[in-house]
C-alpha cells in the first residue's frame, strides 16, 4: 500500500495525528501482501546466520545482482533489495520478507511470488541453504539466533526484553503472511479494522503451521501464536472492546488516543524506553516522522495505517499462501462478504474473540467457542468468501481450493505435519525440511 509520509514537521494538534490515517481514503480494492520466510541450512536444518560464509548477506548480494534490484543500507550494511515487484527486507532473525506492491488482481500477486521464490530458490541451492515455509524455525532457537545489524532490532531488544516471555521467539524465530486493503472514508476504515480483529482469531487458528520447536513437538500447532500472545500485551492483541463490540462508536480520533498511551521504544537513533507518545507530544516534541515510527511498533492482530494490515497468520507453502489474500478480497470487497460474515459472528462477544485467540495457539482450530465447532465457523467464512470472489469473474475462487480440502477434513496444516512426523518422518527433522521447502 501506500508509503507512510515522513518528515520532522512538529505535530500541534491531535487532528494531525489522525492525517495518516486519513490520507489513505481511496476507492481502490487493492491487496497489499507481505510474505516472510525462514533460512535454514540444508545440513542440519539450523537457521542461517548473516555475516557468515553463504549466509544471509551473501544471499541478498547474489539477489540484487540476479534481479538487478537497488539495495538498501544502514551503516554501509546491505540489509535489503527494492525491485519492480516490491520490497525485500530482513526480519531481527534473517527471515526474509517480501512487501509486494499493492495489486487488484491476485494472479498478478502469484506471479510475483513465484518469480521471487524461483529466483530465491535458485540461488540458496547454490549456497547450500533453503528457504521453508513454517511459523517457527524447527531447529534453532532464539538464543542461537543473532539478531541483524539494524539499529530498530537493536533497540526492540532492549525494550522487549522484560514485556512477556516470548517476545525474542517472535523477533527471531517466527515467519508469517500479511494482506492490507483499502478504505474510502473513516466508516469503511473502523468497520473494516472491527471486523478483521474479529476473523483474526479464527483465521489464524486455520492457517497454524508451527507446530515444532527445538528439533520436537512443542505441543502447539502455532508456536508463532503463542509467541505473539507472551511479547507485550500492550501493543499486542485485539486493541479494545469498544472497537469489537461496538465499532459505530469509534473513531480515527479513539485509535489514536490508544496509541497515545502505548510505551514507546524509540524516537529516531535514541531508545526512548516507557515513556509513552503522549508524553513527547504534550512535550511539543511530537514529529510526524516519530508518530509514523510509533504507528509501526504497535502490534495487533490488526493494524490502522493509511490501509488496514491484517497481519496474524503462519507462513505457509504457495499452495495455500494466496488463500490469506484471496479470503480477505473475497470479504471485504465483495458487496455482501461484509455483511454475510458480521451475521455469522454477532453473537460473539469480546471475550470470545479473546478465547479463540487464547486457544488456537495450542489447539489450531480443534475446538469450540459458544458450543460450535471453530472449524465450521471458520468453513462458513470461507464459503462467504469463495462467493464474494466470484463477483470479480476473475477465476479467483481456485485460491481457496487447498483450504477446503482442509476444511473438509477439519485440520490445519499442522495437523498434517504433526500427523507425518510422528508417523512416516519417523520425527526426521530433514523429512520436515523437504516438505516445507519453498521452490
Amino acid at each position: 500500500m501506500d508509503t507512510l509520509i515522513r518528515d520532522s514537521k512538529i505535530l500541534e494538534s491531535k487532528e494531525q495525528l489522525l492525517g495518516v490515517f486519513k490520507s489513505g481514503f481511496n476507492d481502490k480494492k487493492r491487496l497489499g501482501v507481505e510474505f516472510e520466510k525462514l533460512p535454514v541450512r540444508n545440513s542440519d536444518g539450523k537457521s542461517v546466520e548473516f555475516f557468515y560464509k553463504n549466509g544471509i548477506l551473501d544471499f541478498i548480494t547474489e539477489y540484487k545482482n540476479e534481479m538487478h534490484g537497488i539495495p538498501t543500507y544502514e551503516s554501509q550494511t546491505m540489509l535489503g533489495v527494492i525491485n519492480n515487484a516490491g520490497n525485500l527486507t530482513l526480519e531481527p532473525g534473517c527471515q526474509l520478507e517480501m512487501s509486494l506492491r499493492p495489486v487488484e488482481k491476485i494472479s498478478d500477486i502469484e506471479r510475483e511470488l513465484t518469480i521471487y521464490n524461483a529466483a530465491s530458490s535458485k540461488i540458496a541451492d547454490i549456497m547450500g541453504i533453503s528457504f521453508i515455509a513454517l511459523g517457527c524455525q524447527p531447529v534453532s532457537t532464539y538464543d542461537n539466533i543473532k539478531i541483524i545489524p539494524k539499529e530498530r532490532y537493536e533497540f526492540m531488544t532492549k525494550f522487549l526484553f522484560d514485556k512477556g516471555s516470548l517476545p525474542f521467539v517472535m523477533m527471531r524465530e517466527t515467519a508469517g503472511i500479511q494482506t492490507s486493503i483499502d478504505y474510502k472514508d473513516e466508516e469503511d476504515a473502523i468497520n473494516k479494522l472491527s471486523l478483521a480483529l474479529k476473523l483474526s482469531p479464527f483465521i489464524s487458528a486455520f492457517f497454524a503451521n508451527s507446530p515444532i520447536r527445538g528439533g520436537k513437538l512443542s505441543g502447539y500447532k502455532s508456536f508463532r501464536l503463542n509467541a505473539w500472545l507472551n511479547t507485550d500485551n500492550k501493543r499486542c492483541g485485539l486493541i479494545s472492546k469498544r472497537l469489537i463490540e461496538n465499532p459505530q462508536d469509534f473513531s480515527f480520533e479513539d485509535y489514536a488516543e490508544i496509541l497515545l498511551d502505548v510505551p514507546m521504544i524509540f524516537n529516531g537513533s535514541e531508545f526512548v524506553g516507557n515513556k509513552t507518545f503522549r508524553e513527547l507530544f504534550n512535550e511539543n516534541k511530537a514529529t510526524s516522522d516519530a508518530w509514523s515510527t510509533h504507528l509501526s511498533l504497535f502490534f495487533p492482530d490488526v493494524r490502522l495505517k493509511n490501509y488496514i494490515e491484517i497481519r496474524n497468520h503462519d507462513c505457509q507453502l504457495p499452495s495455500l499462501a494466496l488463500a490469506v489474500p484471496a479470503l480477505y478480497k473475497g470479504i471485504f470487497y465483495s458487496a455482501m462478504g461484509m455483511k454475510e460474515v458480521k451475521e455469522i459472528l454477532k453473537d460473539f462477544t469480546y471475550y470470545d474473540f479473546e478465547f479463540v485467540r487464547q486457544n488456537a495457539p495450542r489447539f489450531g482450530a480443534d475446538f469450540s467457542v459458544k458450543n460450535k465447532k471453530v472449524f465450521d465457523i471458520i468453513k462458513e467464512i470461507f464459503l462467504i468468501a469463495q462467493k464474494g470472489l466470484t463477483e470479480f469473474g476473475l477465476d479467483e475462487e481456485k485460491y481457496l481450493d487447498k483450504a477446503f480440502e482442509l476444511l473438509e477434513g477439519q485440520i490445519t496444516p499442522a495437523d498434517v505435519i504433526i500427523k507425518n512426523f510422528e508417523g512416516s518422518w519417523k520425527r526426521n527433522i530433514k523429512k520436515l525440511l523437504e516438505y516445507s521447502k519453498i521452490n
